[in-house]
């Protein structure tokens, strides 16, 4: 919900609040990994999907960022906590 808001500057309710600060897809998701862990000098444990960073994780049903869908179209259909695949489809194994 958050990255919709920052993208479409928009309220759940369709209130539009300053059009002008919107980011794109890209953007939004930087700032809530990336520049997020940077704010909290925790950029070199977390932030980013890098070997040897922790990473917490949704999986989505299709790019937001490449694709021409919808964002608001975008279904969580995995979470990945801690290693471990606490939410979705068995294909993700146990563990990653």
């Amino acid at each position: 919900d958050g990255i919709r808001a920052a993208v479409y500057r928009t309220t759940r309710k369709g209130l539009v609040l300053g059009r002008e600060e919107s980011m794109t897809c890209a953007q939004a998701l930087r700032g809530y990994t990336e520049w997020a862990a940077y704010s909290v000098c925790d950029e070199g444990q977390t932030g980013s999907i890098k070997p040897g960073l922790r990473a917490d994780f949704a999986v989505l049903s299709h790019d937001i960022v490449a694709s021409d869908e919808d964002l608001q179209a975008a279904r969580v259909v995995g979470t990945i906590i801690g290693g471990k695949v606490v939410f979705g489809h068995s294909k993700f194994g146990h563990e990653i």
